[in-house]
């Protein structure tokens, strides 16, 4: 049980990096 809302929780945290990152990439692409 613990185990597994940890894993949920990675998750999200591992979704709101990647997408962080793909913003970030964006707008690198749109600046130049």
């Amino acid at each position: 049980m613990f185990f597994t809302s940890l894993l949920n929780m990675n998750k999200k945290i591992f979704n709101l990096i990647l997408s962080l990152s793909n913003a970030k990439l964006e707008t690198l692409y749109l600046g130049n």
